[in-house]
């Protein structure tokens, strides 16, 4: 990483106005800053109590937001606003650090604990292989970034980056989702059987894939009207564009659920090379489609790599590893609630159409048709569906068991 600042030239072709040295090796150590206290806060995250770590996190990100606006404000340097950050960060850690420490107080004593070589080297199998999947996973998903602010300049980097904000957001509210999910999966895969899990991922699965469709498409509806408002009409990229971000967004997001049953099972080692290379064909096909179709050829060439990579091998993995059986049905149905997510995105982008693109009135009008139709049109067309009575029967269960704990 602190190579890569001797790249900094190649992706910023021209004056910022600022030292990005610097900057970089600010947002630099604020990466490695977060990681301090890291097995205390795994250690609430495996106690199922990841609400804990979220509050302090919630908390930190409104302090430094506001410590970075204060800082801005003041001194008008955009260096000084950076480096707000990793103060914060610190605080944070140390914060995380103690609340475990009063969570866990038996963390200090290692008297009597002890690993055997064994598990060991089953910890630093699998250590390895998650640190291969996020190494390769962290470039699959800065390529696109940095190939654009290479080729075409900060200009169209920039105007990316405005959509690109939305999606990494909504992204990680989703990831939030799953994350507090992934505990519980664990247990649950140590103390049922296979074919249980099996049928609690199917509809998780659903759930996953029908959340992520009907974030598409609003952002397919309402992308280019948001981006006219906040930015102004000379900020709007083509709609194949905006159409192409979305698809790469569906794609990475549908399949988290994947993900996460693979990381709850302790299957980090038996695909280590996808993400490697996946990242080497997205570098590939992004640098070569973008000679051919501009901004669209780099999106492209990451929606190619994806398919030819994770899209099919981790279910293929996951269903060997994990459900000891073929991934057929995963594929059918996944076919089926992609193909459910655009006949209702074309009605539903059909119908926003007909609304005028001026104003914030209309575009609030425009959010609440957009969610009304398509949500609406979501139920109807799965009701039929078993995944979608499993997961209802679910909720039920769910909140009939937090009344009876609030009644004992």
């Amino acid at each position: 990483m602190v190579g890569a600042m001797f790249l900094l030239p190649k992706f910023v072709q021209t004056d910022v106005g600022v030292n990005y040295y610097l900057v970089y090796g600010i947002v630099l150590l604020d990466t490695l800053l977060s990681y301090m206290f890291f097995p205390q806060r795994s250690l609430i995250y495996a106690n199922q109590q990841a609400y804990v770590d979220n509050i302090i996190n919630v908390i930190f990100i409104l302090l430094y937001n506001g410590a970075q606006i204060l800082a801005l404000a003041l001194t008008r340097d955009f260096t000084v606003y950076w480096a707000v950050k990793p103060i914060f960060t610190i605080l944070e850690c140390v914060v995380v650090y103690f609340t475990a420490k009063k969570m866990f107080p038996y963390i200090t004593n290692r008297n009597g604990f002890k690993i055997t070589k064994q598990e060991k080297n089953e910890i630093f199998k699998n250590t390895g292989g998650l640190f291969v999947t996020k190494i390769g996973t962290t470039i699959i998903t800065q390529t696109s970034y940095l190939i654009i602010s290479a080729i075409f300049g900060l200009v169209l980097a920039g105007l990316y980056s405005n959509y690109l904000f939305m999606i990494t957001t909504v992204t990680a509210l989703l990831a939030k989702v799953r994350g507090a999910m992934l505990n519980s999966v664990g247990n649950m895969i140590v103390e049922s059987d296979k074919q249980s899990v099996k049928n609690v991922f199917s509809y998780l699965n659903f759930f996953n894939i029908i959340l992520t469709g009907f974030c598409a498409v609003c952002f397919v509806c309402l992308f280019q009207h948001w981006i006219l408002i906040w930015a102004g009409e000379n900020f709007i990229l083509p709609l194949s564009t905006v159409i192409l971000v979305v698809i790469y967004f569906y794609l990475n997001n549908a399949k988290e659920m994947v993900v996460t049953f693979k990381q709850a099972g302790g299957i980090l080692r038996q695909d280590v090379y996808r993400p490697i290379i996946e990242a080497i064909l997205n570098i590939g096909l992004s640098i070569g489609l973008s000679f051919v179709f501009g901004l669209d050829g780099v999106l492209l060439g990451a929606i190619i790599a994806n398919v030819l990579t994770s899209f099919w091998i981790e279910p293929i993995v996951m269903y060997k590893h994990l459900f000891s059986s073929k991934s057929f049905k995963y594929f059918f149905k996944y076919a089926l609630y992609t193909v459910i997510a655009v006949i209702i995105g074309c009605v539903t982008y059909f119908v926003v159409d007909f609304l005028p693109d001026y104003g914030t009135g209309w575009f609030v009008i425009k959010v609440l048709v957009t969610c009304v139709i398509s949500g609406v049109l979501f139920i109807v067309c799965c009701f039929k569906l078993p995944e979608f009575h499993q997961l209802v029967f679910a909720i039920k269960n769910i909140s009939i068991f937090k009344k009876k704990t609030k009644t004992e």
